[in-house]
């Protein structure tokens, strides 16, 4: 082979690379979200709904729906699902269980105060349920939160 022949053959071989990689990186699926993405969505999604709350608060519309905080702990739940990580998943579904527990606690309250309470419950004792699960919420939260940093 004459020089030349090497080097239109080193220069095809070249662009070929360059072609395929290209190629490679153009097709390439992107990077699938990480279960800590979705803890962190999560962790958006409850400081946006969170922030909801406290402007309806402020704008005096009364006491937040119960509908409200069920379709957020539904979203938790939604997130939950969407986690592979045997750990990670067992931890955010607990943490949208003790939104269930917080929501049923709210509607204690509720039948409480429309007259029908439950019999079998002291007075008080929804606030002091909410207040216990609450605190149980924010550890489970602050579990989650160290184990997905950011």
């Amino acid at each position: 082979m004459t020089r030349r022949a090497w080097w239109i053959t080193g220069a095809t071989v070249v662009v070929l690379a360059c072609v395929i990689v290209a190629v490679g990186v153009i097709l390439w699926p992107k990077q699938s979200r990480t279960d800590c993405d979705t803890v962190r969505e999560l962790f958006a999604y409850t400081k946006q709904h969170n922030e909801l709350l406290i402007a309806k608060a402020n704008v005096d519309e009364g006491q937040p729906s119960i509908s409200d905080d069920q379709e957020w702990a539904t979203r938790l739940h939604g997130f939950a699902d969407q986690i592979r990580d045997q750990k990670l998943a067992a931890q955010t579904s607990h943490l949208a269980d003790l939104a269930d527990q917080q929501i049923d606690a709210l509607k204690r309250e509720q039948a409480g105060a429309s007259g029908s309470p439950d019999p079998n419950r002291p007075a008080g004792q929804w606030d002091s349920d909410y207040f216990e699960v609450g605190q149980q919420f924010a550890a489970q939260a602050n579990d989650l939160h160290a184990a997905c940093p950011g």
